[in-house]
């Protein structure tokens, strides 16, 4: 196999299994754990990892051959020795194409998404102004302060979104529409957005979306994304709630229900917003609701994430199939040379 079927082999078995194990999961582990479980998923997409083979790649490479090391064939899994000690390997032009067109789209993916979030940020800096009021500023600081947050917050508001939304990982924006809410209501969102600034997730998200541009042509890395989204929202909800009432939880849940109502603020990569307009609105608010709480056991999400990955190492070992070395004496080394 080559380098990009790898990532997303390995990948997708995780997939797999995550998505045959889900109802189970949903009913026994707690939604941290579920989100930790898919980063092994992550970083099979980004990492070209696969257990039996280690590959090189030659210094130099073309239609017709190359060298400089051990190689591996991109086409018929085949290395061709030469009395030198160089080694030659053919890529067919059906592969080179479908090579180059995987990376132009991991490309273009890659650089349209920067080039949206880039354009995104320029907008919500002209279209809002800092946030002046210090009382309201001294509140935000001192949630912040409660969870813990250490990075610089820049507060603004804006006319024109109509939820609030967090947008950066290194150098955060809190954005607030302009309207007013009810103290309570204003305590809760704020909390679920400082929530997403203290988890990181608009990291995560980058880092999702990368593994996304990577294997853009794999269906399974598109649910990866949505379901990594999906928790990172449920997880600041019970952040939220985690210490409410019924009643409380309610007025929570019909809030959110209220600004998705208002309508959907498009956001880009690194973008967080107050809301979900798609199906996952549904299992949010269910949790919400739900007072019961799931234990949230280390030793239980380290012992299926090591059981994930050793399924997909040894089964990606199973099947891999070592090249066929070919010793070539018949070709001088002139003409190699002058190839």
């Amino acid at each position: 196999m080559i380098i990009i079927p790898s990532m997303m082999f390995s990948g997708s078995i995780v997939m797999l299994l995550y998505f045959l194990l889900r109802p189970l999961l949903i009913k026994k582990c707690s939604v941290k754990s579920r989100h930790w479980l898919l980063m092994p998923a992550i970083v099979f997409y980004i990492l070209p990892l696969q257990v039996g083979k280690a590959f090189y790649i030659p210094r130099h490479y073309g239609m017709g051959g190359g060298y400089g090391g051990t190689g591996f064939d991109l086409s018929v899994n085949v290395i061709e020795r030469y009395p030198s000690g160089l080694t030659d390997f053919h890529i067919s032009p059906v592969n080179l194409i479908l090579f180059v067109s995987i990376l132009l789209g991991a490309a273009l993916l890659f650089c349209g998404g920067m080039v949206l979030y880039d354009m995104e940020k320029k907008h919500i800096l002209q279209e809002s102004r800092p946030l002046t009021d210090a009382i309201r500023i001294a509140e935000l600081e001192s949630i912040k302060g409660q969870l813990g947050i250490r990075k610089r917050v820049n507060y603004r508001i804006s006319d024109t979104i109509k939820e609030p939304m967090t947008i950066g990982g290194f150098c955060p924006i809190y954005l607030l529409p302009s309207g007013q809410f009810l103290p309570e209501e204003s305590r809760y969102i704020v909390l679920h957005e400082m929530m997403h600034i203290k988890n990181e997730d608009a990291f995560m998200k980058g880092i999702t979306f990368l593994a996304v541009c990577l294997n853009w042509y794999n269906p399974l890395v598109y649910y990866l994304m949505k379901e990594m989204n999906q928790l990172s929202e449920i997880i600041c909800d019970e952040a939220v709630v985690c210490s409410l009432g019924k009643s409380e939880r309610i007025q929570y849940g019909n809030l959110i229900l209220q600004m998705a109502c208002k309508g959907k603020t498009d956001t880009t990569v690194f973008a967080q917003a107050f809301t979900d307009h798609g199906k996952g609105m549904e299992e949010r608010i269910r949790h919400i609701l739900d007072e019961t709480k799931k234990k949230d056991s280390r030793v239980l999400t380290a012992c299926l994430i090591l059981l994930l990955s050793l399924s997909t190492f040894f089964f990606t070992a199973s099947i891999y199939q070592y090249p066929t070395v070919i010793t070539i004496e018949s070709i001088p080394e002139k003409s190699w040379q002058n190839r």
